[in-house]
């Protein structure tokens, strides 16, 4: 009886934390970053390892982060959301979860301070995303946002010479892997706003505008999951009546 008893008390819990981390995706999208905190908060005070909670925790914080225009409090937040994440892969290393919120945080962080400057950063946000591609669990959302991420780091590293890259052992990154990235988070994930964005950008930019119309026309009736989608929507309005 007692067995079943705390079997019914933890199934009880966890759909309760499951609705509530369902309500904070939602504040999230609205852009109530505080609101859904406390509930993120109060699941992890019941199980402060949960997978969810810890994850949505890292996210939340970048987010705030993204949001702070101090520049010391930015960064300790994103250092803060770094953490977290960290956190995740400890307690769940074989989830891309944990992994994925890290590289967001540390190219956050190289993005803000400079990438040449970040080297150690970028190799690290270039290792997690790629564990999260070597994660047997890692759903297709996640294969694309580390796609999404390693993108993105080719293309940004690509734009200084490879000659100053390679003694900072950063010669790998290229425009060319970059796209083939983007295009496969696009793919991967075509409900995502930004995917379809950036990848939309690099078509117009490299004259295939036609295929980039597509991609634009789209992007309007996709359904908000971020803060920042709203803006990203309007920039892809805006692209869209300059073709």
């Amino acid at each position: 009886m007692r067995i079943l008893f705390i079997g019914a008390l933890s199934l009880a819990f966890m759909t309760s934390g499951f609705c509530e981390l369902n309500k904070a995706d939602e504040l999230i999208a609205q852009n109530k970053l505080a609101e859904a905190e406390k509930l993120v908060e109060q699941v992890l005070s019941g199980n402060p390892t949960d997978l969810e909670s810890l994850t949505r925790k890292s996210r939340l914080i970048a987010l705030k982060a993204d949001q702070m225009e101090d520049k010391d409090k930015k960064v300790a937040l994103y250092e803060e959301a770094e953490k977290i994440a960290s956190k995740v892969v400890e307690n769940h290393p074989k989830s891309a979860k944990g992994y994925l919120r890290r590289a967001a945080a540390s190219g956050k962080l190289a993005l803000f301070k400079g990438i040449l400057e970040s080297r150690t950063l970028i190799l690290a946000v270039k290792d997690d995303a790629s564990k999260a591609l070597e994660q047997s669990s890692a759903t297709d959302y996640e294969k694309a946002l580390a796609s999404y991420i390693l993108g993105r780091a080719h293309l940004k590293l690509a734009e200084k010479p490879r000659v100053m890259r390679i003694p900072l052992g950063l010669g790998w990154a290229s425009k060319k892997k970059g796209s083939e990235l983007l295009k496969k988070a696009s793919e991967l994930a075509p409900e995502s706003i930004p995917f379809n964005l950036d990848y939309a950008k690099w078509l117009i930019e490299n004259d295939k505008k036609s295929k980039a119309k597509g991609i634009l026309e789209k992007i309007g009736g996709l359904k908000v999951i971020d803060p920042a989608d709203p803006k990203h929507q309007e920039e892809a309005k805006k692209l869209l009546s300059e073709l």
